[in-house]
């Protein structure tokens, strides 16, 4: 039976994640045909959601007994809108602000909507995200400030969003591997003589790895 629940539960995380790639290419306008980049191919979309799946198949597996429904229901979501802006940032530098305000009222309407059913759990969980959300925006608006013109503002709203899902938590284990990778990846193109320093690069993909790998741990 758990097999079956972790099983739906990936494919849950898939539906999203193609929905987010589909909203996303409507909201930035991407083609998946043509604007391909050079940076990551059009087949990307697949891979980020089959990502999203194969991690929300494991973290239900192995962590059925250890998390509340509406975690499950916060990391789905997640894992889903961090593949779609995967493609998104690769495909054409883009975070739209209407998708991470749409991710944005889902937290409320969720943790709200978890407040009414139990308070104490409920208002943790608000508390926990406010604090992941400041951490993790901070974090990548001081980024933002001394780097300027290497990381967008979409990019600072994007790490406040994930922060609020991720809470206090995990967001700073996600936030370092995504950096960590991030910077093995940039230091590795460098040498290779594929970037230069006034190149920048999107940064969701790390982002997204991190919380893959906070996710399925957790």
């Amino acid at each position: 039976m758990e097999i079956v629940l972790a099983i739906m539960g990936g494919i849950i995380v898939l539906v999203l994640a193609v929905l987010a790639v589909f909203l996303l290419n409507q909201l930035a306008g991407i083609n998946l045909e043509t604007k391909a980049t050079v940076f990551v191919k059009s087949k990307s979309a697949y891979i980020f959601c089959a990502i999203a799946a194969v991690s929300g198949f494991v973290h239900y597996y192995i962590g059925r007994d250890y998390h509340e429904p509406v975690e499950f229901v916060m990391d789905f979501i997640i894992l889903a809108a961090m593949a779609g802006l995967s493609f998104s940032d690769c495909a054409n530098r883009k975070i739209p602000n209407r998708f991470l305000l749409g991710l944005l009222i889902a937290w409320i309407v969720i943790n709200c909507g978890y407040c009414l059913y139990d308070m104490e759990s409920g208002f943790s969980l608000i508390i926990g995200g406010f604090s992941g959300a400041l951490i993790s925006g901070a974090v990548f608006l001081l980024c933002y400030i001394i780097v300027r013109g290497q990381l967008g503002a979409g990019d600072v709203k994007m790490a406040a969003i994930l922060g609020l899902y991720l809470m206090g938590d995990r967001i700073v284990t996600a936030l370092i591997f995504g950096i960590f990778i991030s910077a093995i990846y940039a230091l590795v193109m460098l040498i290779a003589k594929k970037m230069t320093f006034k190149d920048t690069m999107p940064m969701a993909p790390f982002l997204f790895i991190g919380t893959v790998i906070v996710v399925v741990l957790s």
